[in-house]
C-alpha cells in the first residue's frame, strides 16, 4: 500500500490500529487461532510484585521493568501515516494482523 506513496514525506510513522487491544485480547486470539489453551494465573498484584521485586536480585524471568511493560498500556498515534496516506483508517485491524502473522508463521514452519 504505501510502496505506491512515492512522495510520501520521510520520517518516523506509527501503523497501528485505530481500535485498542489489550494483552488479554492477544492472547485470546492466539488461543482462538492455534486452539492450543492458556493457563490463565490469577495472583494478588501484591504477589506479583513481590516476584518483580525478588527478579532484581534473583535470575528469573521477571523483574520490575519486565512487570512495567507487562502491565502499562501503549497507544499510538496513526495520524500521521493516515494523513499522508489520504485514509480514515489502516485496511487491517490490530486484531486481524496478528492473526495473518500466527498463520504465516504457522505456514512457515516457524
Amino acid at each position: 500500500m504505501i510502496a505506491k506513496y512515492e512522495d510520501m514525506e520521510n520520517g518516523i510513522y506509527h501503523v497501528a490500529d485505530s481500535e485498542f487491544i489489550s494483552t488479554t485480547d492477544i492472547i485470546e486470539i492466539i488461543k482462538g487461532v492455534t486452539g492450543k489453551n492458556v493457563l490463565k494465573l490469577g495472583l494478588p498484584k501484591s504477589i506479583v510484585r513481590l516476584i518483580a521485586n525478588m527478579g532484581e536480585v534473583l535470575p528469573i524471568p521477571l523483574n520490575k521493568t519486565k512487570l512495567k511493560k507487562l502491565t502499562s498500556t501503549l497507544v499510538v498515534s496513526n495520524k500521521k501515516i493516515n494523513r499522508s496516506l489520504n485514509i480514515t483508517k489502516l485496511p487491517e485491524t490490530s486484531s486481524e494482523g496478528v492473526i495473518r502473522t500466527i498463520n504465516w508463521f504457522r505456514n512457515n514452519n516457524h
